[in-house]
């Protein structure tokens, strides 16, 4: 490099090395037309609006400002020249600086604006007389792979081509170019629904989540999985084979299913989901699903697809939409399509019959223009054409590639109807995409997106965005930049694993590497600075659209678990599990989808729950972290068999999730206002950005203190939608207040985030009272029985997100739900302690009456509660046991008294309830207990345990319940269990006492002869205030009846 005036040689070095280096302080202004190019002063920043406008990837149809700076008076000409534009090459030259002052000159150049979707690059070339010079990008790009450390921002100074140093390149540089993506805006306005840049995304690998049906654990047709018998757990809780030790890859079954997920909606729904993206769910062999045996066709083992229907419909009754995962890129070896083994038949029915409906298997199957098919002798030897071999994914012979090269073809048509006649060309049946979509599905990522061309995905958007109007979203795999696929003719957003790096590579102590991490496999640990400069590369690059509705996630099932990343660059677990909220709160607050990989919030990956290859974390194959499969790990229920180590579940890791995830679906300004960097502190390695809006709430602040040390943080010139009161949600609703346009927060703990929020009016309430978002509602009465025509006072008490109560006058909603009588007011309001407070009025006759309170949060989240009032009983009811309960499967208890088990979709509410002071009780054998079932609507059963303490004679025990008029009878089906001493009844709809009669129905064990409870007279359980005539009638009924008989012996003897 030559020196183009006097300067010290160390600062020139210096000046290469800076990545981002600050505008220059006045300089020497006796610069001149005299062959010799001052670099010290030459500036471009394409994140400063000032020489990049407008910032980011740019719409079609817009034009491009772009500015450079030199020293005043130093160029003959300045060019600006622009690759890959229309019309080619495009030099914009100019002679004649826009702008100067004592110590600069500024050119601007307009870069036309372009008609169609593509990748600009640029640099410049800065003329002195006879000397050329190139002001270029500091980081040299491959086609997408960039290092987001270095790209774009500012740039450095080169020589020319030496020998011709005005020629049109610079030796050495030729991918030193900074880039700007032009997309078209109006494919993302009109094709891509709304909810996928505000959605709350929870990635499930289906046979890992939960088992809800236990009948299809073995529904697969087959023993093996391509040569290794299959092997099925027999407990959830434990670890996943490993398969780097057995070398039985893919075949270790824990029975997780659709079941088991529409199980788990609740609390999917509960933790702030909005949208469930789905490994792959259709028939394969493995326990991945990667290997596709029948894309129109839900895995058996997972259920079918008219559970997948169900699923749907009450994922949508949530709020919760379906992502599903599409695999075109290959099928398996062992599927209806290619059936390599012969075992389907042309329909995908399982057969051992000699048939050439597969590829493999003839050249005159239907399938069989769907691969590339090689020649020679090979595996395929039912093929008489002497191609026997094929093209496979990376060489594995059981993912044979599908033949995507040729526009239009047999694939695409199966896929998504690329001739537009409404079927997939086979068999008459929809195309897979329309299928699914006709099913319920709402979106779609798609498996290794990068390895089909890209007029795939073009002819794709045509036919199902643009002509079907299905405007799902559709997500990419791409591990790189993703730029070429978002342009707005293909796909929509993509698997953000730049983000993931980023994030990881704030948290991790120092460089982290495993088998993962954009193909380098190396994690950069980075300062506050370098951290928002590689989030600005992100966010540079790609469409605005395109960037809010990225998956966000943190792992996968293709990375090392993100606890794992962390405990193993952290000092300890407790370190290691305060990074993990620190990455929530990041991931919850910056724009984008976060995505959560099942069993991430409760703490699965850290080598402390059982050593590596246990529990999520990896394992150290030569030198290199390996994910597979230990990243699988089967969430850990702790209701589900087996055995769990300490620590597991996390609760408190998944309540700070809990936490950001309603925050976020309630402020708007969370999922789609403009991001603002307001620190970054390397010294104290504090990073802090705003999130604001147009529309009020108008502002979020999040702060996150990387230090291990508390520290007080002092923000200032706070954007001007920052004022007020806000709240910090993660640490109790702490209040700090804006004053002069900074922010101070105190005493943020070492490793610890605040997310600052203000109070708003929540537009669900009748109200106009400033607050947190309602996140929980508690109800109690204070008489838990009463007479006819009695009253009893009902009090909600409700906490917002932080966990604190709700302000004095918001408004909550009172109903009886079940029961007679009705509630003094519909609505009342809260005092200072977050607690309203209505009456309830009995009615004339004896019931049982369930009471709810209930408030709607700002995103239209209903919040509620109930409790039970037995109304004109003459025994006394214990504290009664009322719970709202969800779609699964449900459990309530009073404990060595009576358990409960719900079963079905219905979501009723259950009370159950101790009886004593029972008068005329006879000799029961168990507690007096009633069970009392709101609705019946899509319950199958409640499971009625009842626990005896009288083991005389127990294997006579039985179960009676109350019919009224003083008269007990036996339930006949109800089964024994003389180890646990309880009686078990599973009531139906066609059960005696049927589930419609469970509306306060006492229940106790006597004997099966008849023993007992035989002393219970019509006054044990009679409500207060019966009229006593039926059993007066009843007396002088049987007296009558008496004398009717002795009348009639009477005359007989006559």
């Amino acid at each position: 490099m030559k020196l183009k005036r006097p300067f010290p040689l160390f600062l020139v070095f210096v000046l290469f090395l800076i990545t981002i280096p600050a505008k220059q302080a006045a300089a020497d202004t006796s610069a001149a037309i005299d062959g010799n190019v001052w670099w010290n002063e030459v500036w471009h920043n394409t994140r400063d609006n000032d020489y990049r406008s407008p910032f980011g990837a740019v719409p079609l149809d817009q034009t491009i400002t772009i500015r450079l700076r030199t020293a005043v008076n130093d160029l003959t000409n300045a060019a600006l020249v622009v690759y890959n534009a229309e019309g080619g090459t495009q030099w914009l030259v100019q002679s004649s600086a826009e702008s100067s002052d004592a110590t600069y000159s500024y050119y601007r150049f307009t870069i036309p604006a372009q008609t169609t979707s593509r990748t600009l690059y640029y640099k410049f070339r800065l003329q002195d007389g006879g000397d050329c010079d190139w002001y270029v990008d500091n980081h040299a790009h491959n086609n997408y792979d960039h290092e987001d450390r270095y790209e774009n921002g500012t740039g450095v100074m080169v020589n020319g081509k030496a020998g011709d140093p005005c020629s049109d390149s610079a030796d050495g540089y030729g991918a030193n170019s900074f880039n700007i993506t032009v997309y078209d805006q109006d494919a993302y306005a009109d094709h891509l629904d709304d909810w996928a840049a505000n959605a709350v995304i929870y990635q499930i690998l289906p046979d890992r989540f939960r088992n809800g049906d236990p009948t299809n654990d073995d529904a697969w047709p087959y023993p093996d999985v391509y040569g290794n018998a299959i092997l099925n757990h027999t407990a959830w809780n434990e670890p996943v084979e490993d398969a780097r030790v057995t070398n039985q890859w893919s075949r270790d079954f824990f029975g997780g299913d659709l079941q088991g997920v529409m199980d788990e909606l609740d609390y999917l729904q509960s933790q702030g989901v909005t949208a469930i993206y789905f490994n792959p769910i259709f028939a394969s062999p493995s326990n991945h699903g990667y290997d596709t045996t029948d894309y129109l066709n839900i895995s058996p083992r997972y259920g079918n697809n008219a559970l997948f229907a169900t699923l749907n419909a009450e994922a949508e009754a949530r709020g919760i939409k379906i992502i599903l995962d599409g695999v075109f890129n290959h099928t398996g070896s062992d599927s209806v399509y290619f059936d390599r083994y012969g075992r389907w038949d042309a329909v995908g029915n399982p057969t051992t019959a000699t048939n050439s409906s597969g590829a493999c298997e003839n050249q005159t199957s239907p399938y069989n223009s769907f691969y590339s098919f090689l020649t020679g002798s090979g595996p395929c030897v039912g093929r008489t054409d002497g191609n026997q071999n094929y093209a496979s994914w990376w060489g594995y012979d059981t993912l044979p590639n599908l033949a995507d090269s040729v526009s239009g073809n047999a694939v695409r048509d199966f896929v998504f109807d690329v001739n537009n006649n409404g079927v997939n060309g086979i068999d008459g049946r929809l195309s897979v995409i329309q299928y699914w979509y006709s099913q319920g599905a709402d979106g779609w990522r798609f498996d290794v997106a990068d390895e089909i061309p890209h007029d795939f995905w073009q002819q794709f958007r045509t036919q199902v965005k643009n002509t079907e109007g299905l405007d799902g979203p559709l997500y990419s795999e791409v591990w790189f930049e993703a730029i070429p696929w978002l342009y707005g003719d293909q796909l929509d957003a993509t698997m953000n694993y730049r983000y993931r790096k980023a994030v990881l590579g704030f948290l991790i102590d120092s460089t982290w590497t495993d088998n993962d991490n954009n193909s380098d496999q190396t994690m950069w640990a980075l300062s506050p600075s370098q951290f928002d400069y590689v989030l600005g590369s992100i966010r540079e690059d790609y469409p605005a659209e395109a960037w809010y509705a990225m998956m966000n996630l943190m792992d996968s099932h293709d990375t090392n678990r993100a606890l794992f990343v962390l405990r193993e660059q952290s000092s300890d677990l407790t370190a290691a599990l305060a990074k993990m909220k620190m990455m929530a709160a990041l991931q919850f607050t910056y724009p984008g989808a976060p995505t959560i990989y099942f069993g991430d919030e409760v703490g699965v990956g850290a080598r402390d729950y059982g050593g590596y290859a246990a529990w999520g974390a990896g394992k150290s194959v030569t030198g290199i972290m390996q994910d597979d499969p230990y990243n699988r790990q089967s969430y850990p229920w702790a209701d589900a068999s087996g055995s769990l180590p300490a620590g597991l579940p996390n609760a408190d890791l998944r309540d700070t999730y809990r936490i950001l995830a309603l925050t976020r679906n309630n402020y708007d300004v969370l999922r789609t206002g403009d991001v603002t960097t307001l620190l970054t502190d390397d010294t104290h390695n504090v990073y802090a950005y705003a999130r604001t809006d147009a529309s009020a709430p108008a502002c979020a602040i999040a702060i996150f203190n990387r230090n291990t040390s508390t520290q007080n943080v002092t923000l200032t010139n706070l954007p001007a939608a920052c004022a007020g009161t806000l709240e910090d949600v993660l640490n109790g609703g702490a209040d700090w207040t804006v004053v002069g346009g900074s922010l101070t927060v105190n005493n943020l703990a070492g490793l610890g985030s605040a997310v600052l929020v203000p109070a708003f009016d929540n537009p669900n309430t009748a109200d106009s009272i400033s607050s947190l978002p309602p996140a929980a509602v508690m109800t109690a009465v204070t008489a838990n029985q009463v007479a006819v025509n009695g009253s009893t006072a009902v009090s909600a008490t409700l906490t917002d997100v932080a966990g604190q109560p709700l302000p004095a006058g918001m408004t909550v909603n009172f109903a009886v739900i079940s029961g007679g009588g009705a509630v003094g007011s519909a609505t009342a309001v809260t005092d200072a302690s977050g607690t309203a407070t209505t009456t309830y009025n009995a009615p004339t006759s004896s019931d049982v009456a369930v009471i709810q309170a209930s408030i709607t949060a700002p995103d239209g989240t209903v919040y509620s509660d109930s409790a039970t009032v037995f109304v004109a009983y003459l025994a006394t009811v214990g504290n009664p046991v009322t719970t709202e309960t969800g779609i699964g499967p449900q459990t309530m208890t009073i404990p060595g008294v009576l358990a409960v088990t719900k079963l079905g979709r219905g979501e009723p509410v259950v009370t159950l309830a101790e009886l004593t002071n029972v008068p005329n009780a006879g000799a029961s054998y168990s507690p007096y207990v009633d069970v009392h079932l709101a609705d019946a609507t899509n319950v199958d059963a409640l499971v009625i345990s009842v626990t005896y303490t009288d083991e005389t004679n127990e294997h006579l025990h039985g179960l009676y319940f109350y019919v009224g008029d003083g008269q007990w009878e036996s339930v006949f089906d109800a089964t024994r269990d003389i180890i646990a001493n309880t009686v078990t009844f599973t009531a139906t709809a066609t059960s005696y006492p049927a589930l419609a009669e469970l509306t306060g129905t006492p229940l106790v064990v006597g004997t099966v002869d008849g023993e007992a409870p035989t002393a219970v007279s019509l006054q044990t359980l009679e409500p207060v205030g019966q009229s006593v005539l039926i059993p007066l009638l009843l007396i002088l009924l049987a007296a009558g009846l008496g004398m009717w008989l002795l009348y009639n012996q009477k005359a007989d003897r006559d």
